[in-house]
């Protein structure tokens, strides 16, 4: 039995199907089928930095928009004797939003965030080109959820990957075996 792949994102389909179930793509009679998995990989291209740059500024956005929101209207729960214990407590809230809105959105949405969708981006297993596993995700996302420890992910990842074909950015992205592509079509 040879194995058939969907040429626009690669993931394999079933016997008589009429559409990728990974990307939607519709399949006809005429549309080419890919025989092997070497001929998508190929025509996958490893996202820029600036929209993985603006993909994260709008996940942050919304991961602070429902912070400041639970902070609204649960602000009498938390008595804050100082700005201080505030801030920590609001910072602690954040990167738990975040790490369960990274983890469970590139997990269960085909790697896509909210960021990652307007700019047609996704997270994928390096191997597989597929949605990484959710242990994967948790890998790659567990020093992305808080701007600091961002930060060092960044530095030490461009230190360490400079000339990375794969425009792996983060450290992280290097012991979880997730890159970022682009999910729009190579001209």
């Amino acid at each position: 039995m040879v194995l058939k792949y969907c040429p626009k994102c690669g993931g394999q389909l079933e016997e008589n199907t009429g559409f990728c179930s990974y990307c939607g793509n519709i399949m006809s009679k005429k549309s080419p089928r890919a025989t092997t998995k070497k001929n998508i990989i190929d025509k996958n291209i490893y996202a820029d930095f600036v929209y993985r740059f603006f993909a994260y500024l709008i996940d942050v956005v919304i991961i602070y928009s429902i912070d400041w929101t639970l902070f609204y209207f649960f602000y009498e729960i938390f008595t804050f004797y100082t700005l201080i214990s505030f801030y920590v407590t609001l910072h602690i809230v954040a990167y738990l939003i975040g790490f369960f809105y990274f983890n469970l959105l590139e997990t269960y949405n085909n790697g896509r965030t909210v960021g990652k969708l307007i700019l047609s981006i996704k997270s994928v297993n390096e191997d597989t080109k597929q949605a990484a596993s959710f242990r994967d995700n948790v890998i790659n996302n567990v020093l992305k959820c808080s701007f600091i420890s961002c930060v060092f992910d960044f530095i030490i990842g461009i230190l360490k990957n400079y000339e990375d074909k794969k425009k792996r950015i983060r450290i992280m992205q290097n012991l979880s075996n997730v890159v970022v592509i682009s999910s729009k079509k190579k001209p």
